[in-house]
């Protein structure tokens, strides 16, 4: 038995760039991420739980507008790296160019029927302004990450990571302790947007350069092909993991919005993790489909799922605890709901799997149905029943939202693309797993003992199932 699992970890691990770049990557991705959980307990102590949850909605708006002012190029930047390898500094070039005229267009029709804009959004001219440059900066950084992500140019992306970190963390606390102590607002704003626009006109000027094309119409329309079919599905996924606290704050009140967007963001550390390893994930699984290795990647679907499953129980089980750490006790009446924002967090995992290779296959058409979807179910169950049960009851919304999600993505890539990449009864499994255990853990909220008992049990059980799985099913094919 040891020889054949050594055998599925050297199959999918030491014969493939994994181990010397990916893993690295991962690290790079954590410090970076690192940062910004660290500034979760710093800024919830420094403003109030109103000022927390207004940062919360503005934050909320520079996604947004991220999204439309980039037309979600940096989706394509991946896939086009790979279908235009010998020109890819001329094709990176173009998509920047071409996002450039567009948002400046944007940014003067925004200013012509400013009033409107301002009285939409609840900022001034001078938030609206920063809103629009802010976004802009912030598609910029993703692009430019997309590249160094799908090298596997860990020290670059790292370092471009961990600049914008550090500066918007910094040069915030500074501004809210110093020059705008009397307006945190405002101060948290000018020290996240300052920095990331710098960066961002650094970067844009060296892509120009780098490729020294201004348009192409055969990258323009590659660009449009792969990114604006995804735009409906980055803005509808924005109002899925959003609209909670838009709704809370408008049907509740700040206060309870500040609540639930500290336990969210605690909750959602766990997507923290997905991202980084999707990171890697992504450039090797693109390469492996493009040699149709498909028995490789089976396995290494499911060592992945079993590994990410054991990762959520484990998180699961302290998240209480983590919130107690990290914030006042204003925070902690929200501690009744982070272990269902952990596992809302596994199931963007477990759906991302999918969307992965609907993206492989440029279907990105499909993506935005399942996610418009999910969040107009997600905004009718918060209409009908948020105020009737509170703020807590956006979380139990978040996850069946979430496994509508999971759901419509596995049938799309199942019966309409015809991939049997992913085993559907290993992923059906680990999701009734998760499911089972963080029940288990939310009857045993307030008994630390407990959960971290269930915790040791269930992902022990996991691992050794999983590893004899994989190896029955190896001994099969032979």
């Amino acid at each position: 038995m040891k020889a054949g699992l050594l055998d599925i970890v050297r199959n999918v691990f030491l014969k493939s760039d994994i181990l010397k770049k990916g893993v690295l990557s991962l690290v790079g991705t954590f410090l970076i991420k690192a940062v910004n959980l660290i500034s979760i307990p710093v800024f919830s102590r420094l403003m109030s739980t109103d000022e927390y949850g207004d940062i919360s909605i503005f934050m909320t708006y520079v996604s947004i507008f991220t999204v439309l002012l980039g037309l979600d190029f940096q989706s394509a930047v991946s896939r086009g790296c790979l279908d235009f390898k010998n020109k890819k500094d001329q094709f990176l070039s173009v998509g920047i160019a071409f996002t450039s005229y567009y948002s400046f267009l944007v940014f003067c029709i925004v200013n012509l029927f400013h009033s409107f804009f301002c009285q939409l959004l609840s900022i001034d001219w001078l938030q609206l302004n920063i809103l629009l440059l802010y976004s802009y900066a912030s598609f910029l950084i993703s692009y430019v990450s997309a590249e160094y992500i799908f090298y596997f140019n860990y020290k670059m992306n790292t370092l471009l990571g961990m600049m914008v970190a550090l500066c918007n963390f910094g040069i915030s606390v500074l501004l809210i302790e110093t020059i705008y102590s009397d307006n945190r607002f405002l101060g948290r704003v000018l020290g996240a947007s300052v920095p990331t626009i710098l960066i961002a006109v650094s970067l844009f000027l060296y892509l120009i350069y780098r490729g020294r094309t201004l348009f192409n119409k055969q990258y323009t329309l590659y660009f449009m092909k792969m990114g604006i079919p995804v735009i409906p599905h980055s803005l509808s996924h924005l109002v899925l993991s959003n609209s909670d606290k838009v709704m809370i704050d408008n049907m509740i009140g700040s206060k309870e919005n500040g609540i639930y967007s500290l336990v969210y963001n605690v909750g959602w550390m766990l997507s923290v993790l997905t991202e980084a390893l999707n990171n890697v994930w992504i450039p090797w699984m693109f390469r492996k489909m493009e040699n149709g290795n498909v028995k490789l990647l089976k396995n290494a679907f499911n060592l992945y799922m079993a590994g990410f499953a054991i990762v959520t129980i484990v998180l699961e089980s302290i998240s209480p605890e983590i919130v107690m750490l990290i914030s006042p006790s204003d925070y902690w009446d929200g501690i009744g709901i982070v272990i269902w924002i952990v596992f809302s967090s596994y199931l963007i995992f477990m759906y991302i799997l999918y969307v992965n290779l609907e993206f492989y296959e440029k279907r990105t058409i499909l993506i935005p149905i399942g996610t418009i979807m999910a969040a107009a179910i997600n905004i009718i169950l918060n209409v009908c029943f948020l105020k009737r049960f509170g703020y807590q009851f956006a979380a139990i919304s978040t996850v069946l939202s979430y496994v509508a999600l999971v759901v419509f993505h596995m049938c799309m890539v199942i019966f309409v693309l015809k991939k049997n990449v992913i085993s559907s009864g290993f992923f059906v499994l680990f999701i009734g797993i998760v499911f089972t255990i963080s029940s288990i853990q939310q009857m045993f909220l307030d008994k630390l003992l407990i959960r971290l008992l269930v915790m040791v049990v269930s992902t022990v059980l996991i691992g050794l199932g999983s590893l004899y799985v994989m190896k029955k099913l190896r001994e099969d094919k032979k």
